[in-house]
């Protein structure tokens, strides 16, 4: 029988033990610029920053948090501190969405991916569920199970969130966060979109990149022959030459073909950013069919939708993930218990 940890492997509160003494220290460490309460009766250490909060508050949110916030390191002035392992970033981003209802709406509100990648990992690390599904909720408007939802989003920018540049970075952040909180059906959407953008521009952003499983990374990189083989299955509608007979313009068919296959094959050839799921849109098309007689032009926007579909299921099984089918059923199965 599912349980809420085996569907989406919520991590567990440490132990807590009896509260030392706090040893009054002098701290060198900066304060928060926009979370410091003149009047908070808790400072929380984080990286290389303190943020002086009202610990009743934040110990409201989270039991795990409050077992945490009891066992204080040292004391500043009388007021006792509590050392964090999260980075200073992310602690701000959860304490901000704690602190201010406004600071972390739901989508279609905007708001930057980092934001929300903070506030997913420190949600789930201190199981604050309502938090923790809004922000899955931000991230499935951007990497949706559903085709249709994932033409509606703009890839650049992408839909109401800001993302780092190059865009590619992000999706390899989202990557690595959706592999951490086991959201297997974000996974192949960011897979695909991971792998449109060039390899060479990928394998050197660093941290994103070196961040990830060697596994992962090894997929992400066979990915890329594989988008070949899907664009050129996308494209095959446009790249069908002048028929032997039938055409009613065979020069003027010879010439688009002949620039259209020039251009994708160069696209392809070069290693260009392709999305070939969303490079032949309802304009693009049209303009297409603009440029080929009626004979030509029969059947191209059936072909081209039929291919997109083939495309589509295939996703999942690319990014080593169950059937789209199966993965909503996971992601309904953890939003309900989300709240």
């Amino acid at each position: 029988m599912d349980t809420f940890q085996s569907v989406f492997a919520l991590k567990e509160g440490p132990t807590p033990a009896s509260p030392p003494p706090p040893v009054e220290t002098p701290s060198l460490l900066p304060r928060s610029r926009e979370i410091w309460f003149s009047d908070g009766n808790l400072i929380l250490e984080a990286e290389n920053t303190l943020f002086r909060v009202y610990g009743q508050l934040i110990a409201a949110k989270s039991t795990i948090l409050a077992d945490i916030l009891s066992l204080p390191h040292y004391s500043v002035d009388g007021i006792p501190v509590v050392r964090l392992m999260d980075s200073d970033a992310d602690l701000e981003a959860l304490l901000k969405a704690l602190l201010d209802s406004d600071f972390f709406m739901p989508p279609p509100a905007p708001t930057k991916l980092s934001t929300v990648l903070s506030i997913l990992r420190l949600s789930h690390n201190y199981n604050i569920r309502y938090l923790l599904r809004r922000a899955l909720l931000h991230l499935d408007v951007i990497y949706p199970t559903n085709l249709d939802k994932f033409l509606a989003v703009s890839p650049t920018p992408c839909g109401h969130l800001t993302f780092p540049e190059p865009t590619v970075a992000g999706h390899l952040q989202v990557l690595k966060a959706a592999m951490d909180v086991n959201a297997k059906w974000l996974l192949p959407v960011v897979h695909y979109s991971i792998a449109c953008a060039p390899l060479r521009q990928i394998i050197v952003l660093g941290a994103p990149w070196t961040a990830l499983p060697e596994q992962t990374r090894n997929l992400i990189m066979l990915a890329h022959s594989w988008r070949l083989d899907r664009c050129y299955k996308i494209h095959s509608f446009a790249l069908k030459g002048v028929p032997e007979s039938g055409c009613e313009a065979p020069l003027a068919c010879a010439r688009s073909f002949s620039h259209c296959a020039t251009t994708l094959i160069g696209l392809i050839a070069r290693d260009q950013p392709v999305d070939p799921l969303r490079f032949w849109d309802e304009e693009g098309i049209v303009r297409y069919e603009g440029t080929r007689c009626g004979v030509c032009r029969a059947g191209m926007r059936e072909e081209c939708a039929q291919a997109r579909e083939d495309v589509w299921a295939g996703l999942p099984r690319r990014a080593e993930c169950p059937t789209w089918p199966e993965l909503e059923v996971l992601r309904d199965k953890a939003m309900e218990r989300l709240g």
